[in-house]
């Protein structure tokens, strides 16, 4: 499989590509009726197609076969502080993407710089990431959410808030390699307040370190994902 197409509607039966997909189907990778191709919905499915009908407008396909991929584990949320500059956010978001996060929710600290976000865009960003890095599972994009009002509402698991101030990571490895359910919250540049660490700690929120160098938070969230993501690799169970 050398690219990956995406397509929401295909477990439903609309068995055409959008028209930016087909365009690029047709005028970039020049395939023909007959070729193989291979769909995702976002949601896991992976679908191989054959095509039969290629023109700049239009691709239409037929589904031959369908595989689910097993749910990757664990289940990463991302909650990150907004960045000044909306280029440095949009590498945030391809890059956690390819790094193996499913939800990503932008959070205003007190200390964020920027919360004007074109969530829409972002979106297109994480689609274009995911089919670059052939994922089968579109991360979903939040709204931005108050950082009081996102802690409130999080879900259970292993919930951790980076910061300067937190468990070195020979502390905090080990508790995460059979987690299920692991959120991150990335804070913006100058770190979390005193009183947004101690809201979150008062919430079940873990305060853990990334290690001994300070962290753009762009860079910060990227590594904290993939390191989670790869550990909860290594500790899938075989078989």
């Amino acid at each position: 499989m050398d690219y990956l197409f995406y397509q929401p509607d295909t477990a439903t039966g609309d068995h055409a590509l959008n028209e930016d997909e087909a365009a690029h189907c047709a005028r970039v990778l020049r395939k023909k009726p007959g070729d193989l191709i291979y769909i995702t919905d976002g949601k896991g499915n992976l679908f191989t197609a054959r095509l039969t009908q290629v023109s700049l407008s239009a691709c239409r396909f037929e589904v031959i076969a369908r595989n689910t991929a097993p749910q990757a584990c664990p289940f990463i949320t991302v909650a990150v502080s907004p960045v000044k500059h909306p280029d440095r956010f949009e590498w945030l978001i391809e890059k956690c993407t390819e790094a193996g996060a499913h939800r990503i929710v932008p959070i205003l600290c007190q200390r964020t710089q920027k919360s004007q976000l074109r969530t829409a865009r972002l979106q297109r960003v994480a689609i274009s990431a995911m089919k670059q890095s052939l994922r089968p599972c579109l991360p979903e994009i939040a709204e931005p959410i108050h950082f009081n009002d996102w802690i409130n509402s999080a879900e259970e698991g292993r919930r951790y808030i980076c910061t300067a101030t937190g468990q070195e990571p020979p502390e905090w490895i080990g508790k995460i390699a059979k987690a299920t359910k692991i959120t991150l919250v990335i804070g913006p540049e100058g770190d979390f307040s005193e009183e947004e660490l101690e809201f979150a700690a008062s919430r079940g929120f873990e305060p853990i370190s990334l290690g001994p160098h300070r962290l753009r938070t762009e860079t910060a969230a990227v590594a904290a994902t993939l390191f989670v993501s790869a550990l909860g690799a290594l500790n899938k169970p075989k078989g």
